[in-house]
């Protein structure tokens, strides 16, 4: 394995390299090293932390082990001055597997996570692995191949098949780094029972709301319960906010920073118990759907992008006891929901034209049908039932109704919040 920290000046740098095992570095002008063999960039400095524990969601696994492969880079141009708004697709790593049956899952060629900062620093993160071995990074900045790194990672997911399942109970990895394999490696995996790569999130969190993260749930500015939305064109987020009287209100943000970081409010509940949830764009981005109440649903024009900005009720010819989940689809001709007609019924998924109308039932049975979600070309829904008060599977139904279809129903966890 190679590890090395790297100590560096503007003017003089010392190099401290505590421990060489797979490769021996080089100098290079303005105090870069690099892997022998390779044509380094003259003033690309990088390196990466040994001994990963990971599960195929890159949840933690273990204290004092990293979860995600990290690979910090710092660049700097022959004055030796940091090179700052480098962007993400000019820095990346591919990888190779020396030993073992290791898998750097969904992303064979992985971009950093960002532009190099101010100080010329930049992280690429390679985020879901399964499998145990040994783990070969080639760096690449501007197409130069900066040469390669080792790292040992071991997975929960012990066959590399990308879930870690019972199946990984047998011939787990040395997953503490104590030197033997026992009950405590195997403890560590059924911790992790389900993780896959699907729930794995890639790249860097940005912060878009100013929420209040420590308030108890139901406070005035705390998020809401039902979805976050996005803008057909990714350029905007809508979700719920509880405002000063606790109701839910939806609030609109740009989903990029650069765009600025004011969010905005899109509805306004009459004084009562009655929230408002569930935001749902148009195709065209201009208009958002939205529930209120369990009781309504209503469409409003999105301020600066509509010309009219005027709250419409949607109107639903048959009277529920509960209606909610509303999703609008991909070509803005239909509302899709989950209602309850009496409380002996289930919750089950109808759709109404965005015009109001006579709703279509698309489900029927005795459990609970909730969150309907349009496929991008409109003739699918997908949707999760509860089964048991342990279990929820999501299942998928032709959007004029027809037969219901499992997608993935996990035998002893709830799938739920199913999105294309």
């Amino acid at each position: 394995m190679l590890l090395h920290n790297v100590l560096y000046a503007r003017s003089l740098v010392l190099a401290a390299v505590l421990s060489i095992a797979s490769a021996s570095l080089a100098r290079a002008d303005c105090g870069g090293f690099g892997p022998m063999g390779s044509t380094p960039e003259p003033n690309v400095l990088w390196s990466l932390k040994d001994s990963v524990s990971a599960c195929p969601a890159a949840d933690s696994v273990l204290a004092g082990h990293p979860s995600r492969l990290r690979i910090k880079v710092y660049y700097s141009d022959d004055a030796c001055d940091a090179k700052t708004g480098v962007p993400p697709e000019s820095i990346w790593v591919t990888t190779t597997v020396p030993s073992g049956n290791l898998v750097a899952n969904d992303q064979p060629k992985i971009f950093a996570d960002d532009s190099t900062d101010a100080s010329g620093i930049t992280r690429v993160t390679i985020v879901s692995l399964s499998g145990c071995g040994t783990l070969r990074v080639k760096l690449y900045v501007t197409g130069v191949y900066q040469g390669y790194l080792d790292a040992r990672v071991r997975s929960t997911d012990t066959n590399g098949d990308g879930r870690t399942n019972s199946s990984d109970t047998t011939s787990v990895c040395d997953l503490d780094y104590n030197g033997a394999v026992n009950s405590s490696d195997v403890s560590l995996v059924r911790e992790h029972l389900e993780d896959s790569h699907r729930n794995a999130l890639f790249g860097t969190q940005v912060r878009r709301t100013n929420l209040c993260g420590a308030c108890s749930n139901g406070a005035a500015n705390t998020i809401g319960d039902g979805v976050i939305g996005w803008s057909p064109n990714g350029t905007r987020l809508a979700y719920e906010r509880r405002n000063a009287s606790k109701q839910c209100t939806i609030m609109f943000t740009p989903s990029d920073p650069t765009a600025g970081n004011e969010s905005r409010q899109l509805s306004f509940p009459p004084p009562g118990p009655r929230d408002d949830y569930d935001p749902s764009w148009a195709p065209l981005g201009d208009q958002v759907v939205y529930g209120r109440g369990d009781s309504l649903i209503l469409r409003k024009g999105v301020p600066d992008i509509a010309s009219d900005t005027t709250e419409v009720v949607i109107p639903v010819t048959v009277v529920f006891l509960h209606l909610t989940n509303e999703s609008i689809s991909p070509d803005g001709s239909l509302v899709a929901f989950s209602a309850q007609v009496t409380n002996a019924d289930h919750f089950h998924i109808f759709t109404v034209p965005v015009t109001g109308g006579i709703p279509k039932q698309i489900t029927s049975g005795s459990t609970d049908d909730r969150y309907p979600e349009w496929s991008p070309d409109g003739k699918t829904i997908v949707f999760y039932r509860n089964l048991t008060s342990a279990t929820a599977a999501v299942y998928s139904v032709p959007a004029d109704s027809g037969t219901i279809t499992t997608v993935y129903a996990p035998a002893s966890a709830k799938a739920r919040l199913p999105h294309y």
